[in-house]
């Protein structure tokens, strides 16, 4: 589990919420973390204090390099990383 989902684990918070509190839209967030685009410094830095600290920029940043990677892996349209691993499912290409 990484640090953003053990924070949502641990709030109950979602992306959603997350977005709203630090003034982003819901895709902000969610498409960084499924690959479909690179996240910003500016972003990791809206999520690490959203999230008081509990998620660094560095591990946003970590994560959302990682649902790049595997998007990448797998095939642009073949897979939602981020919401896939909470899910407990793997890339069709593994």
């Amino acid at each position: 589990m990484n640090a953003l989902e053990a924070y949502f684990a641990e709030t109950g918070d979602n992306a959603t919420k997350l977005a709203e509190r630090i003034g982003r839209a819901p895709s902000s967030i969610t498409r960084p973390l499924r690959g479909e685009r690179n996240a910003s410094m500016n972003l990791a830095l809206d999520v690490e204090r959203g999230t008081g600290g509990r998620v660094t920029a560095a591990e946003f940043l970590a994560i959302c390099l990682k649902a790049k990677e595997e998007r990448l892996r797998c095939g642009a349209g073949e897979s939602r990383p981020f919401l896939a691993t909470m899910r407990g499912e793997k890339c069709f290409n593994s």
